[in-house]
């Protein structure tokens, strides 16, 4: 079977987006009965790809795109061209790699009727982009945007795969073929675990607002050095700071900070999606502290050691306090890695594929 892969996130950036996009291209990939060609469109090329479009283009026709219906670096020449790689390829399926590609998928089916699509929810973008619109407002034209998008995958898609239960609830539509699936990450056990505890993530509001939590509710009750990477103390505008909490900005090689910690700190509160950086540190064998949101799509873990849901302050101080080193068993591990793997992942795929009887 021919299956084509449309993406935007193979290229330019070290988002977790990025990296589920890349395992999940790899996993279909690994797949004998597929035959997968990839088309990236991003600001840099991707080996993995067969089909590259570079989005180089200027701030005038990056504004006229703002307002229209495309997102995710998508314009209406690159689109068509994808109509046209469908026919030459003599595509069967063509996966869309974001809830926000749902004017393609109609554009798509428009000139292909009898092809199937499946779309890959990252996250509930219309929620997502609700709930930043309190605080940015440009991401009310991407509210939107995910509005249009998900009433042309209500009538033109063919399959939804989730990443969580509630964002399957979330979204409006419900006659198509859909799966709900754990993300893929590799066994990567950290060969050193050190006395810090670390905090991943990106300097968008949601993540600023779990690091206020941990610098005014955690930090001044514990002892432990706690490291914040991927934000600059500049970028959390703050100038006085408990002596035990370390700004490191963004940094390319994420092992040092892993190795340096046995405690990973996940208090979000907001946001829609499963929690990337939450999966890759329990892939490393770290414990994660995480309240019940930044858990959701992690509920499998729930009986096992690797994941602990605290609900309010108190309860990340006292862990903290009583913790005394112990990591997890290579048992524990093994089963846990088992649920995040690739076969774990395509077993559910493959299942929706023959659904859709193609």
């Amino acid at each position: 079977m021919k299956i084509l892969y449309l993406s935007s996130s193979l290229g330019s950036n070290d988002s977790g987006g990025r990296y589920l996009s890349l395992k999940i291209l790899e996993a279909l990939k690994s797949e004998s009965e597929y035959q997968i060609l990839a088309v990236n469109v991003d600001k840099k090329e991707c080996k993995g790809a067969k089909y590259n479009f570079v989005n180089n283009r200027g701030l005038f026709s990056k504004f006229l795109n703002l307002l229209g219906p495309l997102s995710n670096g998508w314009y209406f020449d690159i689109v068509f061209k994808v109509v046209n790689i469908i026919k030459e390829e003599k595509i069967e399926l063509v996966w869309f790699d974001s809830s926000m590609m749902g004017v393609i998928c109609w554009l798509v089916k428009i000139r292909h009727p009898k092809i199937k699509t499946i779309i890959f929810y990252h996250n509930a973008e219309r929620v997502y982009f609700r709930e930043n619109s309190r605080f940015n407002k440009i991401s009310y034209i991407f509210y939107v945007k995910a509005v249009i998008s998900e009433y042309f995958i209500n009538k033109y898609s063919d399959a939804q795969i989730f990443l969580t239960e509630i964002d399957k609830n979330t979204s409006r539509y419900k006659k198509a073929e859909y799966c709900v699936v754990s993300p893929i990450f590799d066994a990567n056990l950290s060969k050193f675990n050190g006395e810090s505890i670390l905090f991943v993530g990106s300097p968008n509001h949601f993540n600023m607002e779990a690091i206020d939590f941990v610098v005014k509710k955690i930090a001044p009750y514990i002892k432990r050095k706690i490291l914040i990477v991927g934000v600059s103390q500049e970028q959390y505008g703050i100038n006085t700071i408990p002596s035990n909490v370390e700004f490191t900005g963004w940094i390319s090689d994420l092992n040092k900070p892993y190795n340096e910690c046995s405690l990973v700190l996940a208090p979000v509160f907001s946001g829609s999606g499963i929690k990337i950086k939450v999966g890759e540190a329990i892939s490393k064998g770290k414990i994660v502290l995480a309240s019940p949101h930044a858990a959701v799509g992690y509920e499998e873990l729930s009986k096992t050691d690797s994941l602990v849901v605290c609900r309010e302050a108190h309860e990340y101080i006292s862990f903290i306090n009583r913790y005394s080193g112990y990591h997890l068993s290579i048992e524990s591990y093994k089963s846990i890695m088992e649920i995040f793997s690739s076969e774990n992942f395509m077993k559910k795929i493959s299942m929706l594929i023959r659904n859709m009887k193609l």
